[in-house]
């Protein structure tokens, strides 16, 4: 019995599969955070003042993050 197929069902599975094959998934925004974190850590540490720039790239990364998360909620 589990072998068997009803008539029609491939179609279904085939029409389904197209269609999650042209949506796009979620935009990363995980890595724009970390990136900016780490950038901004090392820009901080060459002035001095690392922690600082660890929470400047903590913020803007955050941003960017939010951004991307905003524009790609819209296209949905």
């Amino acid at each position: 019995m589990a072998g068997t197929m009803v008539a029609g069902a491939r179609a279904r599975g085939v029409a389904q599969a197209r269609a999650m094959a042209n949506r796009s998934g979620p935009q990363a925004g995980g890595f724009i955070i970390a990136v900016a974190i780490l950038a901004g850590t090392i820009v901080g540490g060459l002035n001095g003042q690392p922690s600082i720039g660890l929470l400047a790239g903590l913020g803007l990364g955050v941003i960017a993050a939010l951004a991307i998360w905003l524009r790609d909620r819209a296209k949905r």
